[in-house]
């Protein structure tokens, strides 16, 4: 309607239109997700959700720097009398050396230089056994790894979490899941 003159537009007449077909919305992709989701669950017993995440976790590999630092271990080859001789011999370098050599699978070498260190007056230290409790766990040697355990505890050193979890980590990889289930326990 036009104000000034009072003159109005006439409407276009109505024109018959098909009945609206409902179109497909979010919340009907949501639907046919849950149901596919639902299937798959029946079909599997694995909660999707889950087998994602549990995938997407065995494709992580360790940060460029870790994997250096993994490979320059594996390739260590002093011991610590060239540590004595270059005059690195400290704890933390005690300490990374016994850790090569627990990782290279040369556990004698390894309390070697545990008992080197404490003969020349080099304080072991929790560290110090979490890389000996490390290569123990990668040789699956459970009693072992008690054992360094009561050493450590001989040398009235107190347990970390750290230890706790290379001590856990030795007894699963050896099969043990019980004891290191006990072990969590006693943690709490």
């Amino acid at each position: 309607q036009n104000a000034a003159s009072g003159w109005q537009e006439p409407r276009p007449a109505a024109t018959p239109q098909a009945p609206k077909q409902r179109s497909v919305g979010a919340g009907d992709g949501l639907i046919a997700t849950l149901r596919q989701r639902a299937a798959e669950y029946a079909r599997t017993g694995v909660d999707p959700d889950i087998a994602k995440s549990l995938g997407d976790a065995l494709q992580h590999h360790p940060g460029t720097e870790r994997a250096a630092r993994q490979r320059e271990m594996e390739a260590c080859d002093k011991d610590f009398e060239a540590l004595v001789v270059e005059g690195k011999a400290s704890v933390p370098n005690c300490n990374e050396l016994i850790r090569a050599q627990a990782l290279q699978g040369n556990m004698r070498e390894a309390m070697k230089t545990h008992d080197a260190m404490k003969l020349h007056g080099y304080e072991p230290d929790a560290e110090t056994f979490v890389s000996l409790l490390a290569g123990a766990a990668k040789q699956r040697d459970a009693e072992l790894a008690r054992r360094l355990f009561l050493k450590m505890r001989e040398q009235l050193i107190s347990a970390t979490p750290k230890v706790y979890t290379a001590l856990m980590q030795a007894h699963v990889r050896a099969g043990d899941v019980a004891s290191g289930y006990s072990l969590l326990r006693k943690m709490e």
